[in-house]
């Protein structure tokens, strides 16, 4: 009888183990099951803007239009806003593309689009009476006729802040084959609108010169792919 009562209690203790081994349960009773493929998931997982270690460099990934709200204003032709006034137009750094592409800071981390590009220098006509905020409220309410989307509108202090204020700042973890195609790199006044009107997706990128005193550049930029003409 013994004899019986030592193998049952053997066999109980073995059971026992195997249970304790197969996984631990949580407070829900679910089981937690660690495995191999689940740690290599999350040790390759890409870290981007506060997430990304010193070292790393950002993956510059298209601009997302998938939250931009549809235009119902007529936008009418590309480039689709008017001149700003008390402007002239530098026309030997000015240029229009069928097809190039430029990267942007997007309001967290950076942001490319490729397609129809419109660059323009605007040369203020009086530079004693430039204003750098008029210029911008401008730009805005040009971007706000066509009901596109604000994504940001920041002074020299805000955006230098946005891309070197951070620990690691954004601009060190920038990969270096991309700054060829990086719009304003610091010290300038800043905004950034998106236009989704159909199956055109379009980024107004106004930026002034903090060094100038009396200067825009201007980047209108419709989404599209390389035989699209």
């Amino acid at each position: 009888m013994k004899t019986h009562k030592l193998i049952a209690i053997c066999l109980m203790g073995s059971i026992g183990l195997i249970v304790t081994s197969c996984g631990k349960k949580s407070a829900d009773g679910t089981e937690e099951v660690k495995t191999e493929k689940a740690a290599e998931s999350s040790a390759g997982s890409a870290a981007t803007g506060s997430d990304t270690k010193k070292g790393e460099v950002i993956e510059i990934k298209n601009f997302d239009f998938l939250g931009i709200p549809e235009s119902n204003a007529s936008i009418g032709e590309f480039p689709y806003l008017k001149e700003i006034p008390d402007f002239k137009v530098s026309g030997d750094d000015s240029k229009e593309k069928d097809f190039d592409r430029v990267v942007v800071y997007d309001g967290k981390t950076f942001s490319s689009i490729e397609g129809r590009l419109l660059y323009k220098k605007g040369i203020a006509e009086d530079e004693k009476t430039f204003s750098s905020y008029k210029t911008i409220k401008q730009f805005e309410s040009a971007c706000e006729k066509l009901n596109a989307t604000k994504i940001y509108s920041l002074s020299r202090e805000e955006y230098s802040d946005a891309l070197f204020g951070g620990s690691p700042d954004l601009m060190s973890l920038f990969p270096e084959k991309e700054k060829a195609y990086l719009v304003a790199r610091g010290n300038n006044e800043t905004a950034l609108y998106a236009l989704k009107k159909g199956d055109k997706k379009v980024l107004f990128f106004l930026t002034l010169d903090g060094n100038s005193g009396g200067n825009y550049q201007l980047y209108v930029v419709e989404e599209g792919k390389l035989d699209d003409k």
